[in-house]
């Protein structure tokens, strides 16, 4: 995967977990989630990034041979 095609879907999969979050938050009234949820995706895109773009294997993965 391309380092765009990973941006645009690690965006569009941030955009869904934040607003499902907030709807979940909306309808508990509880927007702490918000800020957990936000945190969690970011981290899972972030990872999403890092191991589908190459960009690992190139800099750390390449040490460890």
């Amino acid at each position: 995967m391309n380092f765009l095609l990973a941006l645009i879907t690690g965006t569009i999969l941030i955009a869904v977990v934040f607003f499902t979050a907030w709807l979940w938050a909306k309808k508990y009234n509880n927007y702490s989630i918000v800020d957990a949820v936000w945190a969690l995706g970011i981290g899972f895109v972030s990872c999403l990034w890092l191991f589908s773009t190459g960009i690992f294997r190139q800099s750390v993965g390449s040490q460890w041979r």
